[in-house]
């Protein structure tokens, strides 16, 4: 002994001396010192007094001796320091390690459990137990111990394992003892105290299974017999308790009342044996039931659960009882002849969908377990067979005539009347009138749930001629004159929209709508989809979405939302500006997003005519007048705006704040609902472009309103707030002259011949009076124009080489363009006819088009401007473009 533990001081020395594993916790004389060490005051430990070793210490907080610092840690060097620390400890705990042997070594999560029981002389004690619970980062965190130092016993049993058996069957009944036989028979030292005060007594003996050929639960059961005497020590049986056991199943209508029957698992179901025991079907139907002797017991079911109970109208429960053994599985399926009722299946199809829409919605997705209002149990309530044709939620659930009752929407419809009874304290505005908006929402949120469960925007086939669809393009009527089912599909379409319309996860959607609602039934008792002087859903909305406690900055998913209330008119208030003849407020605005026709400058000599002005090149060096008109898309006005103009040097991917630089602003005040294009209002900001040049510039405007905040910063196309007008700075000369600034691909930067891009020149509006243009274009040396077949008629005089036109340092194309090209077709007049211009360019390079304004015939009074559109796209991607105001002054 002394020898070995020589060499463990040794081994410690070494690991001190080279640095490798933790630092080494020295070993403890006392248990006051062990307690320091380990984790201190906090430390319980546990004695038996008589043998005066810890039987169990709990607290423990130190890092088991020579575990590697990287997890995971192996379960080979978890048993070794566990080994490690009890020699360390050897004169506290008095283990003998070499007398141990791993039983189990298992990690579950970040945390090991070590189990070892002790032999003699290679025989095991029985249920002896040694066992360490450890983090993964080497942490013991407790111990525990039925270890018996000192055993001496005689090892050489005197009777044989068949001499065991036979005085075990002895303990049976004669008529029970016929082919019983001891099995997986082995030796045992066996711990026994005789009595309160006696000490502990070791017996070699053997443990065995006394079993027929085939398995027993009456008659089978483990012995151990003293080995060297022949006294049974302790019998217990084989199998612990008889059960009854099985599945129940049902068939039900898995979605319409016209489909086919489908047998499926019956879960959440109580299945009881009166007077022994109870169990609730689980997922897959299963069930257990504990008896008190094996043989035929009485099973009964009815509808009825902890989450749903369902019974006939005329108060009699849908039962059924059967005889169910215990050596073989008691499986049912609920039918329509399952029992003495004769509409059953209408109650198996309700009771089913509620459980189902229970465990796999409310639960598994909204993570809500529903409350009856009534009870304040989990327990939904509901009748059938009524003779009405319909369905009514309350207390209980009633439903009608077959149809009702064997379709999941109204099943799931009606049920999520009741949670929503449950949140508000009531049905959601239902007392203050069927066509009131709080009623709607009781009914579209009724439809919503129960659509998102079922992934389909129908609601109520095969129980109506016209389902209800949550898909649809319905907007909210002024006044409010719809009854609730019908308006329940605008608030619930609108929600229906966000679930699908914006790539957005659905299921996150339908949890954020169930927080909405949540939230909104803290407010008065008077609901609205969305006027923010009440309590409203669109609030609660936002709220729900909010991620910073600061609604002010706005929401990670704000703009979707607006844009979903947007689609059904049920957004209160909604500033905006076009971002062109075709924007019509939604977002994303369509292309081109910078010809905002909201945006209207008016260049001297000013604007004298009704109406607005038309839009022409703001002057270098003059006083412009910028006409700006604001809308009001929602239907509640808005107190004040602020106007705010702003340029911005033509540029791709211009970014907010840092391009814009900051003109003027003006106030807008009551600004009302809008009607027609006409309504909003007209601010008028003065501008004297100057120090900046002639040529392409960008103007930007922003609206500015607490009462609808810009969601999506420096964003012309996600925000509606704000709006874009590109524009020309000329001179006050008798020529117009364009700018266009072409940008390389950033992945082409280097290539002159890289990925193409496309110029393409239209002409949106033409002066009638405009037989034709004549353009001189001067295209620097870093641009390679492509020619094409579409392209070679307006080249003249131009050399062509290798597919490109030929340019020198500086090229000057003159080019004759006849307006009468690009007349709008007459089988198409919304299609515009353009020419595209292939190109590539290996840096930013500016082209200059100068049309001569001999070619520009004037009018003595103000002429209609020439508008000549110029964009810039790679493929179908539009990267900038500009609309030039040809006139002649």
């Amino acid at each position: 002994m002394i020898q070995r533990k020589n060499a463990v001081l040794l081994v410690l020395l070494l690991v001190i001396v080279l640095g490798l594993g933790c630092r080494v916790v020295p070993e403890a004389k006392t248990w006051t010192q062990f307690r320091e060490q380990h984790g201190g005051e906090k430390v319980m430990i546990q004695f038996d007094k008589r043998a005066q070793l810890p039987r169990k210490i709990d607290n423990l907080d130190f890092r088991l001796p020579d575990l590697p610092r990287k997890a995971p840690i192996q379960k080979e060097e978890v048993a070794r320091s566990f080994y490690r620390f009890l020699e360390q400890n050897r004169e506290l705990f008095r283990v003998e390690t070499a007398v141990l042997e791993v039983t189990r070594a298992e990690r579950i999560g970040d945390t090991w459990f070590l189990a070892m029981r002790q032999k003699y002389e290679g025989i095991p004690v029985f249920h002896s137990r040694i066992g360490t619970v450890v983090k993964d980062n080497g942490r013991m965190v407790s111990y525990s111990s039925n270890y018996i130092p000192n055993i001496k016993i005689d090892i050489k049993p005197r009777i044989t394992l068949a001499k065991a058996g036979e005085i075990a069957r002895d303990t049976y009944e004669p008529e029970q003892r016929k082919g019983l036989n001891p099995r997986d028979g082995s030796l045992v030292i066996f711990p026994k105290r005789v009595g309160a005060n006696e000490d502990q007594q070791l017996y070699l003996s053997w443990k065995f299974l006394m079993q027929g050929d085939k398995p027993n639960p009456e008659l089978d059961q483990h012995f151990i017999v003293d080995a060297h005497k022949g006294n049974v020590l302790l019998k217990w049986p084989a199998f612990v308790q008889q059960t009854v056991s099985g599945t129940v199943q049902a068939q039900v209508f898995p979605a319409l009342p016209t489909d086919t029957l489908t047998t499926v698992p019956m879960a959440n179901e109580d299945v009881q044996i009166i007077g022994q025991s109870s169990d609730t079907t689980d997922a897959s139907g299963s069930y257990t039931l504990a008896v008190s002797s094996a043989g035929t017991h009485l099973v009964n079911a009815t509808l009825e659960g902890s989450l749903s109970k369902v019974w006939d109208q005329s108060g009699v429960d849908l039962t059924h009882t059967g005889n169910c053994g215990t050596t073989s599985a008691c499986n049912w399926t609920w039918s329509e002849d399952a029992g003495t009722m004769v509409e059953e299946t209408d109650g198996i199809n309700v009771f089913y969908h509620l459980n189902l829409l229970h465990d796999q919605f409310y639960q598994g997705i909204l993570g809500y377990n529903w409350i009856y209002h009534w009870t304040g149990t989990s327990q939904m309530q509901a009748t059938v067979n009524h003779s009405f044709s319909n369905a009514y939620a309350g207390n209980p659930i009633e439903f009608g005539t077959d149809p009702y009752a064997r379709s999941s929407d109204v099943v799931y419809h009606e049920a999520t009347h009741n949670v929503m009874h449950h949140l508000f304290g009531d049905w959601i505005g239902y007392s203050y009138g069927y066509g009131t908006e709080g009623a709607a929402m009781d009914e579209g949120f009724a439809d919503y749930f129960s659509c998102a469960f079922t992934n389909d925007s129908q609601h109520g086939e095969g129980c109506s001629s016209s389902p209800r669809n949550l898909d649809n393009t319905l907007q909210y009527p002024y006044p409010y004159s719809g009854g609730a089912h019908q308006n329940g599909q605008i608030i619930g379409g609108a929600v229906w929209d966000l679930r699908t319309d914006f790539g957005l996860v659905p299921n996150d959607v339908d949890k954020l709508a169930f927080e909405a609602l949540n939230i909104m039934s803290t407010g008065s008792f008077q609901y609205y989809f969305s006027d923010p002087g009440q309590s409203n859903f669109l609030s609660s909305l936002l709220s729900a979405d909010d991620d910073n406690s600061n609604l002010s900055d706005g929401t990670p998913h704000d703009r979707e939302i607006f844009q979903a209330f947007r689609n059904h008119d049920i957004l209160p208030r909604d500033v905006y500006c076009r971002d062109s003849s075709a924007d019509s407020g939604d977002v994303s605005s369509p292309v081109p997003f910078w010809t905002s026709p909201d945006i209207m400058v008016d260049a001297p000599p000013y604007y004298s005519g009704s109406g607005d002005p038309p839009h022409e090149d703001p002057e270098l060096g003059s006083v412009n007048k910028v006409h700006i008109r604001v809308r009001n898309l929602g239907y509640l006005a808005i107190s004040q705006c602020t106007v705010k103009l702003y340029y911005a040097n033509p540029s791709t991917g211009l970014t907010w704040p840092g391009d814009w630089h900051y003109i003027a602003e003006a106030t807008v005040n009551n600004l009302q609902p809008v009607e027609t294009d006409a309504d909003g209002q007209k601010v008028v900001i003065n501008w004297t472009p100057s120090g900046t040049g002639t040529g392409h510039r960008c103007l930007f405007v922003r609206v500015e309103c607490n009462q609808d905040i810009i969601t999506e910063e420096g964003s012309v196309r996600q925000d509606n707030n704000i709006a874009q007008k590109n524009i020309h700075i000329v001179d006050n000369v008798k020529v117009s002259q364009a700018q266009f600034v072409l940008y390389p691909d950033q992945h082409v930067e280097s290539s002159p011949l890289g990925v193409r891009r496309s110029l393409s020149f239209s002409f949106p509006r033409i002066n009638p009076r405009v037989r034709e243009l004549k353009a001189i274009v001067v295209i620097p040396d870093t641009v390679k124009i492509f020619v094409d077949e579409t392209l070679r008629p307006y080249v003249k005089r131009v050399p062509v080489e290798d597919g490109f036109l030929f340019l020198g340092r500086k090229f000057v194309w003159e080019v004759t363009i006849s307006t009468s090209a690009f007349q709008p077709d007459p089988f198409n007049p919304r299609k515009i006819r353009e020419i595209k211009v292939p190109f590539s360019c290996s840096r930013k390079a500016r082209v200059t088009m100068t049309f001569e304004s001999r070619e520009l015939i004037p009018e003595p009074t103000r002429p209609s401007a020439t508008i000549l559109r110029i964009m810039e796209t790679q493929g179908r991607k539009v990267i900038g473009g500009l609309d030039y105001h040809l006139k002649i002054k």
